[in-house]
Parts: structure tokens; sequence; C-alpha cells
């Protein structure tokens, strides 16, 4: 089987890609839907719209309270860390949003966030290092649920159709099962309209939301991967062989960066359900020889690939399907344990990235 690299993001390195968003909430669509459904604006706000922090000339202990309270309230931060890196969120729906559709923690928590980032604590907390058969789901089971009167019927009809859709595909791997009872599970919600969805990338601990605002089949499972453990497949070390940014978004790094201390899990997927696609990323016309799928396919299958199934099938089950991991020598995690209070403070959980 051809397998489609995936990356698993080294949480210390917070290189991020495009923001996606859907402007208003779109109605129920089937699957072969719009990839992104009606797809807003991208790209930051005006440079005074922006809080800026540089911890290289101001420490986070220096902060007063209400500079504290700014990173978890103003709309956009971008924080530039004591080695240079930098990193760029958007406080909404109270949750620090970072790639647009990626959950790092709870708005309220962006300080202590912050702080476990720079003390080095989120290295062990992040699931950037998806080694095989390293995945955190216990069992290969997610449970999820959610509350009555979340969605509409027309809603309803939508999600369960993805999941049964995953299911097919990809349950030998990680099968969702509608449970919430256990300690680890996933909440979908409904989202607001500042993006299509988001969600947390792996298992964080605890009972963790995926809100869904668009709903098309496309969109559903694409936060179905970041919640299994998937990164954004235009986001690999090796994607300017394969993919264009244009250039209004390639100057701003923090949100456009590549991934490339991560496993990479075969080569480059042009079907995989993780790309973007249109007008944030752009096959090139004359790629590298190394990929696999269709270039007109970016960013607008309903399904999940080859690629993305084989990738998952070697995280969760050791599976290689012939594919050897590019980053052998990181560290594989530990497994995600019972929520703690750590665990829930530490909720950043990049995870399995399966560009």
């Amino acid at each position: 089987m051809t397998s489609s690299t995936r990356l698993l993001l080294p949480t210390a390195l917070l290189l991020a890609a495009a923001l996606t968003g859907c402007g208003t909430s779109a109605p129920a669509t089937e699957a072969g839907g719009p990839a992104f459904d009606s797809v807003g604006t991208l790209g930051l706000p005006a440079a005074e719209q922006v809080y800026e922090l540089d911890l290289r000339q101001t420490p986070l202990t220096s902060l007063s309270d209400g500079e504290r309270a700014r990173l978890g309230t103003e709309p956009q931060v971008r924080v530039t860390l004591s080695d240079g890196s930098t990193l760029s969120y958007r406080n909404a729906e109270g949750v620090m949003l970072f790639e647009g559709d990626i959950a790092l923690n709870r708005s309220e928590k962006a300080y202590q966030h912050l702080v476990a980032l720079t003390d080095g604590q989120l290295g062990e907390q992040g699931l950037s290092r998806f080694a095989p058969k390293g995945a955190n789901w216990a069992g290969n089971v997610i449970p999820y649920y959610w509350k009555s009167g979340t969605y509409s019927a027309d809603q309803e009809r939508v999600m369960k159709n993805s999941i049964a859709r995953w299911n097919e595909q990809a349950g030998n791997a990680v099968k969702w099962v509608w449970d919430s009872t256990p300690r680890n599970a996933v909440q979908f919600i409904k989202g607001g309209s500042g993006s299509c969805g988001w969600s947390y990338v792996g298992s964080i601990g605890g009972h963790q939301q995926l809100a869904i605002s668009c709903f098309s089949t496309h969109t559903v499972i694409h936060e179905m991967g970041h919640a299994a453990g998937l990164w954004h497949e235009h986001q690999r070390c090796d994607r300017d062989q394969y993919v264009s940014i244009p250039s209004s978004y390639l100057n701003d790094s923090v949100n456009f960066g590549k991934n490339c201390n991560i496993y990479s899990y075969g080569p480059y997927d042009y079907d995989s359900i993780m790309n973007y696609g249109n007008p944030f990323v752009y096959a090139l016309s004359n790629p590298g020889n190394n990929y696999v799928g269709k270039a007109s396919n970016l960013g607008k299958l309903p399904d999940l690939s080859a690629g993305d199934i084989s990738a998952l099938n070697m995280t969760y089950l050791g599976q290689s399907g012939g594919t050897t991991p590019l980053h052998p020598r990181l560290r594989r995690p530990r497994p995600t344990p019972a929520p703690s209070a750590l665990g829930r403070l530490l909720s950043f959980r990049l995870a399995a990235t399966f560009p």
C-alpha cells in the first residue's frame, strides 16, 4: 500500500500554516461538497490589531495581570519565543486556535500554556513525536458523543454519515465509538462563525471538544483526523517540491511555516484529506518525483486517502505497509494517561502529522 507522509510536530516547534475560515456556518452538505465549504478570508489582521509579545525582551514573569489576561482575550496574538521562533494564534470561541483549526488550550489558560511551553514542559505532553504504534487513544478507540439538540436533523445526518465513512475506511486502525462514559472522549459541539471547525490533535486527557460549523463530509473527517492525531499534509518539510503558498502569505513564516522535526510516513499525498486547497495552497505544475495522488485533488476529496489510512495503520498498529519513518531518532512519547491536573492544564497536543 502506498503511504502518505504524516507529520508529527515536536511540541517545542510551533511553526504554523494557513488559517482556514468558513465565514458563516454552511448548510448541511453531503460528501462531495466543496472542500472548504464557504471559505472566508485568510491572513492576519492588520498589524495594529495583533497583540505582539517578544519574550527575548519581556519575560512572561514580568507581565502585569492585565498583560497576562490579554494573551487570552486579544483576537490575534503573536509571541516570539526566547529561541527566536514565533507562535501565532487567535482567540475564538474561548479557545487558542493555531493554524486556523487546531486547538492549543482554553483561552483562559493562555498564560499558563505559554509558561509551560517556555519551561519545556510541553515536550513530554505533546504528541508531536508519534512513532510507529505510538498513537495515544487507548485500545485504538475514540469514544465520542454530542449532547441532544447540538445539531439539526440534517446536520446530524452529515455527522453520522461522516463517522460511519471513517469507520468503514480506517476502523481497523482506529474506530470512533459512541460512548460518553470513558474518562477520555471527544465531545462534538457546534462551532461559531469564525472557522469551519477545530479540534485538538490526539488525545489530551479528559473530555475534549471538537467543533463543527460547516457541515460537509470533508470538514468533519478533516477535524476527526486531527483528533486521531493527524497533522496537515501541506506542512511537510518537503512541501515546496509539491505545493506553493501565495506570496501574500509566504512571508508570514508564523502561519505558513514547514514542520521539519517530525516523523514523516511516505511520499507527499495530494489526495490526503489533511490538505488545504486554494486559495491558500496550490499544487505545482511540475512537482517532484516522489508523490502519490493527483494534484487536481488537492484539498477537494471527502475521504481519507490510502496514504492517510496507511499512516493511521502505522501509528496505531505499527503496520508500515512498506513505509519507513523518516525521523526514527525522535523519542517516542509516553502514552496519554487519564486526565490529571497537569494534563488538563497542558492540553496542547500536536500529534502524529499525517500530511
